[in-house]
């Protein structure tokens, strides 16, 4: 081989080290699938949120609980893929896609009932099973509390 051949094959394996490392961050996408009871929240409308944050900031928010993060302020100073906010009513049905970056290790979902101060009942913390997330979920919402379906 040449000094220009070499060269040329040095160039070419630096390339594509360089690339490698450059390569945009791996995302994967799930659904939540929410199915609301015909009278849930004592007929108001049920806001519910959706937080897909790393690990720093989702101990943060599991440390703020759903009663208070309603009010919170890091609920405001989330942007973008990292808190989705939506409303649901008696015998609704709503697909929510959400695309999880790498080094998300959990989704915090939080609904502020009415009258429900229990936490249990008002957060689901979905976490992947073998370092993936499974393709769906299912979120019923019940009257005064929602629950991950099996």
């Amino acid at each position: 081989m040449g000094k220009k051949s070499c060269r040329l094959f040095l160039f070419l394996i630096l390339s594509v080290m360089l690339g490698a490392c450059a390569a945009p961050k791996k995302f994967s996408d799930i659904t939540l699938n929410f199915a609301a009871d015909p009278s849930i929240n004592d007929d108001v409308l049920l806001p519910v949120d959706i937080v897909v944050v790393d690990r720093a900031v989702s101990e943060s928010v599991l440390e703020i609980g759903p009663e208070n993060w309603f009010g919170e302020t890091l609920r405001d100073r989330l942007v973008g893929e990292e808190i989705q906010h939506v409303a649901i009513k008696g015998d609704a049905r709503r697909e929510v896609k959400i695309t999880i970056p790498e080094g998300v290790t959990k989704v915090i979902i939080y609904a502020d009932y009415e009258n429900n101060v229990d936490r249990l009942g008002q957060q689901i913390v979905i976490s992947p099973e073998k370092n993936n997330f499974a393709p769906s979920y299912k979120v019923n919402i019940k009257d005064n509390r929602m629950e991950l379906a099996p």
